[in-house]
């Protein structure tokens, strides 16, 4: 059973050619960051968007250690502020389609560049076919490419008291929060067909990101969202 195909996605009738993915950096500990994560909610019921919400690790020595949190998530991040020359990396931030960095609470900005990376760029839809325990890839042959096959899984929707910290007293509601990532590889433009476990949570991504952390051009997903 296919659970959902990129290529299947209605275009939006002004700008947008092809979805874009969104992946916001945030933290329970954060005190910025709930008006980030109630904006991000919000552009997951998009359906030219997969938003994507990482939990970081730095934040959990000032008084609240965030569940969700890990340390996949601060590579992640670090990575793209090597790749992107940045010299720290802050939250709540939203990169987008791998290639635009924006405050988290910046709606604006996120709305130009989510416009900027639907119009133009490069996308290569993926299928991902869902049989018991496994996921089935696939993706048409393109020009040469040097890309990262990247496996996300993520919990739709989440919720729960935070007892202490900077946001003391409050509910942490949050959406497609990932609990995991892993590499399936590079991907050089030839037909792509493979196979992988069904990862943790009850959504998942495949990503095409161009290699060192450059721009996302491609990707599909399943699940909840």
């Amino acid at each position: 059973m296919i659970l959902l195909s990129l290529a299947a996605l209605p275009a939006r009738a002004d700008t947008q050619a092809h979805p874009v993915v969104l992946e916001l950096f945030t933290s329970q500990g954060c005190s910025s960051c709930p008006p980030a994560d109630k904006l991000l909610g919000t552009l997951a019921d998009r359906p030219d968007v997969l938003a994507l919400s990482y939990h970081i690790t730095y934040w959990n020595s000032l008084g609240w250690k965030d569940p969700l949190s890990f340390e996949g998530a601060t590579a992640r991040q670090n990575s793209y502020a090597v790749a992107m020359g940045a010299d720290q990396v802050y939250t709540p931030q939203m990169i987008v389609q791998g290639a635009h960095d924006v405050a988290g609470t910046n709606g604006s900005g996120i709305d130009t560049a989510i416009a900027d990376s639907g119009a133009n760029g490069l996308w290569i839809p993926v299928s991902v076919t869902r049989e018991d325990k496994k996921l089935h890839i696939h993706a048409e042959a393109k020009a040469t490419l040097d890309a990262d096959v990247l496996l996300i899984g993520y919990v739709g929707h989440s919720q729960n008291p935070v007892p202490r910290g900077e946001n003391a007293g409050t509910v942490a509601e949050h959406r497609n929060s990932v609990v995991s990532i892993q590499s399936l590889g590079a991907w050089k433009g030839t037909p792509l067909d493979l196979t992988a476990d069904v990862p943790e949570g009850d959504g998942y991504a495949v990503i095409l990101q161009s290699a060192n952390y450059g721009p996302i051009i491609g990707g599909g997903w399943g699940g909840s969202h």
